[in-house]
């Protein structure tokens, strides 16, 4: 029965050299023990790699979802509100100037959260 040989890189590199059989027989044995040192040691590292990608996604994820659910909200200009409303920018400013519609002040510009003007909707709606 004829065996079939796959030249590998190890078997051109051993051809190249020119060693005798027992050499070569050492070198194979050695490129063996590298190769599946290296073989489990990349094994591990992956093994470590994707377990702190699990954690960490798992820990980014439950730190967005509570900072997401209090503090970031849609807020919109005055001109999104008039636009929304159909009424002009400074009708806004008044209606944010006496209360009516609540906003957030970011430097010196006023924002008005979405819910805020969704509330206003319905407050006044008839």
């Amino acid at each position: 029965m004829n065996s079939i040989h796959i030249s590998t890189p190890t078997d051109q590199f051993l051809s190249e050299l020119k060693i005798n059989k027992t050499h070569e027989m050492h070198y194979r044995q050695f490129s063996e023990r590298i190769g599946e040192q290296v073989g489990q040691i990349v094994t591990d590292l992956l093994a470590e790699i994707i377990a702190l990608i699990i954690v960490n996604r798992s820990s980014t994820s439950k730190q967005l979802s509570a900072h997401t659910s209090t503090s970031i909200e849609m807020v919109l200009t005055a001109s999104e509100v008039a636009s929304i409303l159909k009424i002009s920018k400074s009708k806004v400013y008044q209606l944010i100037r006496v209360g009516k519609i609540p906003s957030v002040k970011i430097d010196r510009t006023a924002r008005v959260r979405l819910r805020d003007l969704n509330k206003f909707i319905d407050d006044h709606t008839v």
